[in-house]
């Protein structure tokens, strides 16, 4: 616990902004151009092990930040995928978008899956989402202009920006109990529920269902 306690910090302003993707921002993003993978690891990580989680819990919440954005189905243009991105999906609108994000944090934090609720969190203050921005499924639909404004935004974060995701994520995981430890680093690969191993958002769903009933 005193060693954890020497760990915390208190500053988020005074970080490297470019550190979290071993300073090449340009290498170290996610597919879609969200923030980049290791900057969800690290913002999660330190707002985990400040709001009292201790530190193997503040690893593994933010290895599984990172982890929601290479697992399998993440990246297309369902609901569950838009969600955890903060983005609005083809066939649909802002304010139906918001309502299923804020669904999808509501239920990863009831069900203790605080990294994928950070995730979602972050997200909607990225350069390239905020607003619920509508996401086409491919950067190849939004246009040469409309790529490079989503990936410039994002892979170069403002200081409200990353001050913004810090705050609300050390809020909103603050006297939670992490249950979702992360899993494997290939996609696809998640925690065993039920016996079975679970990665994908569909068996994820599924599983929720079945909860319900229990």
């Amino acid at each position: 616990m005193h060693f954890a306690r020497r760990l915390r910090f208190t500053n988020v302003h005074t970080f490297n902004r470019y550190a979290y993707a071993n300073n090449n921002p340009y290498k170290y993003v996610d597919p879609d151009g969200q923030l980049a993978i290791h900057w969800h690891g690290g913002i999660t990580f330190v707002a985990a092990l400040n709001s009292g989680h201790s530190l193997s819990d503040s690893l593994s919440i933010g290895y599984r930040a990172m982890q929601a954005d290479w697992e399998e189905g993440s990246q297309g243009s369902t609901e569950s995928a838009c969600a955890r991105h903060a983005m609005e999906c083809p066939n649909s609108n802002p304010q139906a978008a918001k309502l299923n994000h804020a669904k999808l944090i509501t239920g990863a934090l009831n069900s203790g899956d605080l990294g994928l609720a950070s995730h979602a969190i972050q997200d909607q203050f990225a350069g390239g989402h905020r607003g619920f921005s509508f996401w086409p499924g491919s950067f190849g639909n939004l246009g040469f202009w409309g790529s490079a404004k989503h990936l410039l935004a994002d892979i170069f974060p403002s200081f409200s920006t990353i001050s913004s995701s810090y705050s609300a994520t050390k809020t909103a995981i603050s006297g939670n109990k992490n249950s979702k430890p992360s899993g494997g680093s290939k996609p696809g690969a998640g925690n065993r529920r039920g016996g079975s191993l679970c990665g994908t958002l569909k068996c994820k769903e599924d599983n929720q269902e079945r909860n319900k009933f229990r």
